[in-house]
């Protein structure tokens, strides 16, 4: 099965690798399997795009604060989803850059599944006095990841303990558990683990 993200297919299934010889030896192409895990949000999460500049966006334009898909509404970076994982890895002891390099997502935005609302909160930017400021927030959502593995350095298994332990202690977006917060958790739906 194949699967477009953003204009690039990927291979979903584990494909048999052809193996060629070299001065009498046999060397296997290592196969990279690819799961999809179903991410689902166990509270809400809370969108910040940086766009370089410290404003505080009005009622009318939390929009802003949102990553556009390319395939039209909203995402967020995979790049988020990584981090988390790696970070929930170092506080369960592990080698962030063994963890770093064990697997991959791919794609740059994963599409939310969702519907946006703006989210107001008191914040204070820095020499400011405290003021309203409002982001995008999904407060039900899902996001489906394609996570490409090597399994000689972790298990789809482990990947899977790995994002749940994230989800519930590190998290994603504004105010996730890492920075004090409590938004942004989630957990892997098992039903869609191909």
């Amino acid at each position: 099965m194949k699967v477009e993200i953003a204009g690039t297919q990927f291979q979903v299934e584990n494909v048999e690798r052809m193996a060629w010889q070299r001065k009498n030896q046999k060397i296997k192409v290592m196969d990279l399997p690819i799961i999809r895990l179903k991410i689902v949000g166990d509270t809400t999460l809370i969108c910040h795009r940086w766009d370089g500049s410290l404003r505080s966006l009005s009622v009318k334009d939390w929009r802003e604060s949102l990553y556009k898909h390319p395939d039209g509404g909203f995402g967020f970076p995979v790049a988020g989803f990584k981090k988390c994982v790696v970070q929930a890895a170092h506080d369960m002891n592990m080698k962030m850059t063994q963890v770093r390099k064990a697997f991959h997502i791919l794609g740059d935005i994963a599409k939310i599944r969702g519907k946006p609302q703006p989210n107001e909160s008191s914040i204070r930017l820095p020499g400011c006095k405290p003021s309203l400021h409002y982001r995008g927030e999904f407060p039900k959502w899902t996001v489906d990841l394609l996570i490409q593995y090597n399994p000689y350095d972790i298990s789809d298994y482990r990947i899977v303990d790995l994002f749940n332990i994230a989800g519930y202690g590190t998290g994603v977006g504004e105010w996730r558990p890492e920075r004090n917060g409590q938004f942004g958790r989630f957990h892997v739906a098992f039903d869609k683990m191909q």
